[in-house]
């Protein structure tokens, strides 16, 4: 088992992170840590076993017990970070630099800007650096898991989505009566510290039907004084393909209380709820008769999975997707340029995708550091053109053959997981690997552990195309890729995505 200490001794901490962590098998809490003496010492006695818990603290100073006494304890691999908002980076930066595993709550940090940064430096800690996963919790319940999959198996073309949050925070809500949550020092207030929960979400499920977030514009008000600065969003969002749909996040309606995000598509639509999933599809021919199914959940917090899955990624050395710090990043961003374009009275704000983000978004062809845009100008030089205009690092990985995602040395630090990925490809690394006949498999491949990131492209999407060399002595790579244009006299078989199997051109349906 791997030694673990819990860093943070607030309501999440006590109520969710202990009894996850003493509740997996891979995992065997050490220590606990809290500024404070007395709440360190009152996390420590929630625990099962008080006696084999150290713990430490910074206030009031004593030997041996402060934060850095406890980073450096051998027999302590990882720590579990749940810390108020404002002070987390700073404790994650300090648990990475000492080599300790991280785990560390949602948001990333209190602004992008933050939240880039920090991410930046792990990235340059080099190939050897630490696991350091951003634990979202939304992102392992099993009812959004569920709902994925359904938007994957209604298939069709995206038409437009939407998040609905309406809720009430009270005078006596526990969350409310904690210090730095009533008097934020970070932007948003409420709406950055559980509006992050809700954009997951969204950005799941639209990840399941091949889209990201690109675009908001967004009015933001304020209907109970106390919750400050703001505590209501109203917003049209836009995905990088150019569908829109409404986010709308409140905590100040007393006598409303949903949760919801919906996907529509050419083909159905998915309703999410944390507790039920409806999905709606047509039955025959007829387009008013409708099959409609809903399947209950009993209440999860997906804390014990996404703590367990953080367990196994410290034994396989690999990071289960939903916890990359970069979809943590991302789902910050949104948040933030939800909260800006409020402040500009609805100016339109384009989420940024900084480099290394989520595999399920589209990698602009012109990031030079991006693996992507490396290939896309690789290609260019070789005589391809590509088509569309941007691609996914999931569709590289999947669809191109190794010898092209080969490690070639020139591209920047990207996702903990990439090299794994492309290691998974190619069977080795630093090497340019001879190039083989490609085939096109029965349907798309599935990621093993990201919905998001394995979603079935658009329908009149062309994925993938094999390439078949006609003379052995050119000195240009075949390839198989989404889009791609043999400028010679290949011979080109292509086909297209339509419902999960790949036809023929003859069979494709206009």
């Amino acid at each position: 088992m791997a030694g673990i200490a819990l860093i943070g001794a607030g309501i999440f901490a006590r109520q969710q992170h202990l009894p996850a962590i003493e509740s997996c098998a891979g995992l065997a809490l050490k220590a606990v840590y809290s500024r404070s003496q007395r709440s360190a010492e009152a996390l420590a006695a929630a625990s099962k076993d008080a006696s084999s818990v150290a713990i430490y603290f910074d206030v009031p100073a004593v030997k041996g017990k402060s934060l850095d006494d406890l980073l450096q304890r051998e027999d302590i691999v990882a720590v579990d970070i749940v810390l108020p908002i404002p002070h987390q980076p700073s404790v994650i930066r300090k648990a990475l630099a000492t080599g300790k595993h991280v785990l560390s709550e949602k948001p990333i940090a209190g602004n992008v800007v933050d939240g880039q940064e920090l991410f930046e430096w792990y990235l340059g800690l080099g190939e050897r650096k630490p696991v350091w996963g951003v634990a979202e919790n939304f992102r392992f319940l099993e009812s959004l898991a569920y709902a994925a999959q359904k938007v994957k198996e209604i298939g069709g073309l995206l038409r437009t989505f939407r998040l609905e949050k309406y809720g009430f925070v009270g005078e006596d809500n526990k969350y409310f009566n904690t210090e730095w949550r009533r008097v934020p020092q970070y932007q948003g207030g409420f709406l950055l510290d559980g509006g992050v929960h809700f954009v997951a979400a969204l950005r799941f499920l639209l990840g399941a039907a091949g889209h990201e977030l690109d675009k908001v514009a967004a009015f933001t008000s304020l209907l109970e004084p106390r919750l400050l600065p703001a505590d209501t969003v109203h917003a049209v969002a836009f995905t990088k393909g150019g569908k829109s749909g409404t986010i709308n996040i409140t905590f100040g309606t007393e006598f409303k209380d949903v949760l919801e995000v919906e996907v529509v598509t050419t083909n159905g639509a998915v309703t999410w709820t944390p507790n039920a999933v409806t999905t709606v599809n047509r039955k025959g021919d007829c387009l008013a008769d409708k099959a409609v199914k809903t399947k209950e959940f009993p209440y999860c917090s997906g804390v014990l999975a996404e703590v367990a899955s953080f367990a196994q990624a410290l034994e396989s050395g690999r990071l289960d997707l939903r916890q990359m710090p970069a979809e943590g990043l991302k789902d910050l961003e949104v948040v933030q340029r939800m909260l800006e374009s409020g402040e500009d009275h609805g100016v339109l704000k384009t989420v940024a995708h900084p480099a290394g983000t989520n595999y399920a978004r589209p990698f602009p062809r012109e990031e030079k550091g991006s693996l992507c845009g490396t290939l896309a100008n690789k290609a260019e030089e070789a005589g391809y053109t590509i088509e569309p205009e941007t691609v996914t690092y999931a569709h590289l990985v999947e669809n191109v053959p190794g010898y092209i995602l080969a490690y070639d040395g020139n591209r920047h630090p990207t996702d903990p997981a990439m090299d794994n990925e492309v290691i998974s490809v190619t069977k080795r690394k630093g090497a340019r690997l001879e190039a083989e006949d490609t085939v096109i498999p029965d349907a798309p491949p599935v990621h093993p552990t990201t919905p998001e990131a394995s979603a079935h492209p658009p329908e009149d999407t062309a994925l993938p195309v094999t390439w078949t060399r006609q003379s052995k002595e050119r000195d240009v790579p075949d390839c198989q890729h989404k889009g791609h244009q043999r400028q010679d006299d290949c011979e080109r078989h292509k086909y297209v995505v339509d419902r999960g199997r790949c036809l023929e051109p003859n069979d494709r349906r206009d």
